[in-house]
């Protein structure tokens, strides 16, 4: 037990010591203003607690011969994991210019919270981190996802007590209902219950013990409290594995009972610090002028007595070290190679009548055939006929006898979007390739994680000793051209839209059920990726009684785009539809014909489907697509979404310069289908009118 509280001072005082100092100061009765840094950033309120949690980590792996994942939810703790991975020499295997002695701990102060260096918060720049805890509440979902249909993995997840007031904090316990001993690893969950949020109490702190324990045994969790005592953590760690393996039919959590800012001084500058709000920050600004605060600042890292625990060298003395656990074992990232690939992104002949069909089908082909291919969605599954015709897959319940659930199935459904989406972020961070499918007007639910997915995968691409991870393939389905009102939502497709030129981001409208099934195949086979395919599940039956072939050949290869249909007639001003999305092309293929009789005038209309043309002028499929663009006299996009969405994109690629925008106003109270279709501008009669008028406005 010393090892582990020698491990745990250690921590502290670099966490202390990576917050306020520019130089190492082992001996702190040396400290002088000029070893100060100038200006203090970064946070102190969870580090203790989280140093604690890696250290008896470390020591479980020494005695277990084990690997653990760890998940941390406060975001915060970028001092606690730059220290704890400095003292068990990650750091150093990671980036070899930080080793254990003073040179290493010199430019670990040197490069924390620096522009070039490492972040305040957590970042994928720190080793064994999947994770980064910049959005509150995911945490524990994701770590579910991390172990499903992985038995031998173990995740603890830090999650902090303010994190259980959101949305996806509270509803990520009834994730534990999904999982099975049998066939999934363990997550064992610990509340940092320091009782504060950032600026007062956390509402987990105002419920008594009795309250607390009922609301997690409701979820089937039996909490076991922990207080400041190391002795009582090793043995709750214990206790929580023994239960996790063998199965009692309940799932065991820690409840780590601290003070804020636990090993601080009670009074800091002349306040209150030790277990109240102001110690989630620094509360001494200015230890560098401040002769008093200088004081201060030396008596609290004195308090360590790091003489103790570093060598005059900067070495970690050997009882610091003594928990660590040797080989393999220990706290690793979740992901140590490269994915394999499944399958290929070849273009294919399709026998499907729709791309909603098409992409269908091979997501659910990839479900039966790979066991790395997990399908999530919320409630939904069925409505879009992933389940039913013709694709028999069970859905995964974690103890049921009902012979329409199994506890191993790779198809899941939870009513709750930021669920889905975080468990498909954990699914793909270790190495498992996440469908997740959801009503396009539901996915804003799931807009901000989306974005701090997108953050993520940009920050671990440009770390050098990070492997790549799969993507995660997102469909959306059920556009609200032919739904009620409440779900007529095109937000967040259109904020996706405004950054298509992201490396990190593909979007794809697929038109055809050939290109459909071949972009479904390169979402699947992708890395470091968020694949988002948008298809509609309801045609507007505009082609019923007009078949286009247009909408079903099948092309060599992919080019971004695709002809839907042509009218020829005299020579003259030329009208061209561009429609993004397959309804759009719908109605752009119907009016083709009607726009030519009318006017006299060569007609035609193709269709993108894949929207990074919009962010990239060098887009190989602009070669071909703009001299038909260039060569017509009035060019009309038809959008499903706002017009505003890609009205940018166009004045960059130089292509909204007599061009008209046609999209979604924000009127969705009408009926669905052609009546709602009318009211925004964007039904046959309308545009056809529209673009009549135009033609006979230009001179021949």
């Amino acid at each position: 037990m010393s090892s582990i509280t020698d491990f745990w001072r250690a921590a502290n005082f670099l966490s202390l010591s990576l917050l306020y100092l520019n130089r190492p100061v082992l001996a702190p009765s040396t400290l002088d203003p000029e070893s100060v840094k100038p200006r203090i950033f970064g946070h102190w309120g969870v580090c203790p607690s989280i140093n604690a949690v890696y250290a008896h980590l470390n020591d479980l792996c020494r005695r277990t011969e084990r690997q653990v994942n760890l998940v941390v939810g406060p975001g915060h703790a970028g001092p606690a994991l730059a220290a704890c991975t400095f003292l068990d020499d990650s750091l150093h295997r990671a980036y070899p210019q930080f080793s254990r002695d003073l040179d290493g701990l010199a430019a670990l102060l040197a490069s924390y919270s620096t522009e070039d260096g490492f972040s305040t918060e957590i970042s994928m720049e720190y080793p064994n981190v999947d994770y980064v805890g910049g959005e509150l509440g995911n945490a524990l979902a994701f770590a579910q996802g991390a172990v499903l249909g992985s038995p031998e993995r173990i995740v603890v997840a830090m999650v902090g007590d303010g994190e259980l007031e959101t949305a996806a904090g509270h509803s990520s316990w009834q994730g534990f209902d999904y999982l099975h001993p049998a066939h999934d690893g363990i997550v064992i969950p610990v509340i940092n219950a320091n009782g504060f949020r950032m600026g007062s109490r956390s509402l987990w702190s105002l419920r008594s013990r009795d309250r607390q324990r009922s609301l997690l045994a409701g979820y089937g969790i039996v909490p076991i409290f922990v207080g400041a005592d190391h002795q009582e953590l090793a043995d709750a760690f214990d206790q929580a594995l023994d239960r996790a393996h063998t199965g009692h039919g309940s799932w065991p959590a820690i409840v780590l009972e601290t003070p804020k800012g636990w090993t601080g001084p009670g009074h800091l500058n002349g306040e209150a610090f030790l277990g109240t709000r102001h110690a989630h920050k620094p509360l001494l600004k200015s230890p560098r002028t401040d002769p008093h605060q200088l004081e201060e600042l030396r008596s609290w890292l004195a308090s360590y007595a790091p003489e103790t625990l570093f060598t005059a060298a900067g070495e970690p003395a050997p009882g610091v070290l003594a928990c660590l656990p040797s080989g393999d074992s220990g706290i690793r990232p979740l992901r140590v190679s490269i994915p394999s690939v499944p399958g290929d992104t070849a273009t294919r002949p399709s026998d499907h009548d729709t791309a909603f069909a098409a992409l269908r089908d091979v997501a659910m082909s990839a479900v039966q055939d790979d066991a790395s291919v997990y399908l999530i969605g919320p409630d939904e599954l069925e409505s879009n006929t992933f389940l039913g015709a013709g694709h028999s897959t069970p859905l995964r319940h974690g103890f049921t006898t009902d012979p329409g659930f199994a506890p191993d199935s790779r198809v899941m459904e939870i009513l709750n979007e930021s669920v889905c989406f975080d468990w498909s972020w954990g699914l793909a961070a270790s190495n498992r390739r996440p469908i997740f499918v959801s009503y396009e007007a539901f996915s804003p639910i799931f807009a901000s994680q989306a974005d701090q997915f997108l953050k993520q995968i940009r920050a671990g691409s440009q770390v050098p000793h990070r492997t790549a991870a799969p993507g995660v393939t997102l469909v959306l389905t059920s556009l609200g051209w032919y739904n009620t009102p409440t779900h007529h939502n095109p937000s967040f497709v259109d904020s996706l839209v405004s950054r298509v030129a992201s490396p990190e981001l593909a979007v794809y409208m697929p038109v055809q059920p050939s290109s459909a099934a071949a972009y479904m195949r390169e979402a699947l086979c992708s890395t470091d990726r968020l694949s988002v395919l948008v298809a509609s599940k309801h045609g507007l039956g505009l082609l019923a009684k007009q078949p286009s072939p247009g909408l079903h050949q099948e092309p060599e290869t992919l080019t971004g785009w695709t002809t839907l249909a042509e009218a020829s007639a005299t020579a003259g001003p030329s009208v061209c539809f561009v429609a993004v999305g397959d309804l759009m092309a719908e109605v752009a293929t119907y009016v083709v014909p009607h726009v030519a009789t009318k006017t006299g005038r060569h007609t035609n209309a193709v269709a993108i489907e894949d929207l990074s043309m919009l962010g990239h002028a060098h887009h190989p499929g602009w070669e071909s697509l703009l001299p038909r663009l260039e060569h017509s006299h009035h060019v009309l996009w038809l959008y499903g979404g706002r017009p505003t969405a890609i009205k940018p994109h166009l004045a960059d690629l130089g292509l909204l310069t007599g061009a008209t925008v046609l999209g979604f106003q924000d009127n969705d109270q009408a009926p669905s289908g052609l009546p709602r279709l009318r009211v925004n501008g964007l039904d046959p009669e309308t545009v056809v009118a529209l673009a009549v008028s135009l033609a006979e406005g230009t001179p021949q």
